[in-house]
């Protein structure tokens, strides 16, 4: 996904217009979800953490996750703190590994970050 879509993905998913905020959201999860590339589950993983969504976005979100392959699936539960998830998913923590070996700097940085809050 190139660079404006996820500038666009991003503003849809902190809508907050009336009536339309909700068909924003909606399709910003989908069209993320679909993507599946770590830039896509970071911006998701964001909308979580700021808790952008509502209960039926989170449900729509979370049948998105199960077909996602299980590395970015562990990079989304890791940065979301989902950690019973992450760790029955990743429990040798090579699926992270993965993630990071191939990363970006930004990414590497926010799962160095994370993995220092998280202990």
């Amino acid at each position: 996904m190139n660079p404006e879509e996820l500038h666009t993905y991003r503003r849809w998913l902190r809508s907050r217009i009336p009536i339309l905020g909700w068909w924003l959201r909606g399709r910003a999860i989908a069209a993320l979800a679909q993507d599946g590339s770590a830039q896509t589950v970071t911006q998701l993983a964001d909308a979580v953490l700021e808790d952008c969504l509502d209960e039926a976005e989170h449900e729509r979100l979370s049948r998105a996750i199960v077909r996602w392959r299980p590395p970015l699936r562990a990079l989304f539960y890791f940065l979301t703190e989902q950690w019973e998830k992450y760790e029955t998913l990743d429990l040798d923590r090579s699926l992270l590994r993965a993630i990071y070996q191939t990363a970006d700097h930004a990414l590497r940085q926010r799962i160095m970050e994370q993995a220092r809050r998280a202990g």
